[in-house]
């Protein structure tokens, strides 16, 4: 479910569940306008993420961390998702924030499953 407050505007990203994508407030149309861009794909929010669609450090970290999601989702096993994670840390190599959120996630323990890791979130 897209968190939403009792005004109804949406948190700045967020996770829709229902729909299984990234949700963001698009930061280059504010102050005149307001959308929101879905990301059902890590390449979706690399885009977004270049796009400076999303911005602030704190928002990067989280982006990178629902780009791990998203990765989960979409790829099956974890040396995808660690590729998918990198592509991340990429998108803007010098946001900390994203790094950290894309890369920390992704390290499975020697038992783990990608739905492990997922949970682990």
């Amino acid at each position: 479910m897209v968190s939403e407050n009792e005004c109804g505007t949406m948190r700045t990203i967020t996770w829709d569940d229902e729909k299984a994508v990234v949700k963001l407030i698009d930061q280059t149309v504010l102050p005149a306008d307001y959308k929101i861009v879905a990301c059902a794909q890590v390449d979706e929010l690399i885009a977004a993420i270049q796009e400076l669609k999303v911005r602030g450090a704190p928002v990067l970290g989280a982006a990178g961390a629902f780009g791990v999601v998203l990765a989960c989702k979409n790829v099956r096993d974890a040396a995808a998702v660690k590729k998918e994670a990198h592509k991340l840390r990429n998108a803007r190599p010098t946001a900390v924030n994203l790094s950290y959120g894309a890369v920390s996630y992704t390290h499975l323990r020697a038992h783990e499953t990608v739905l492990d890791l997922v949970c682990r979130l």
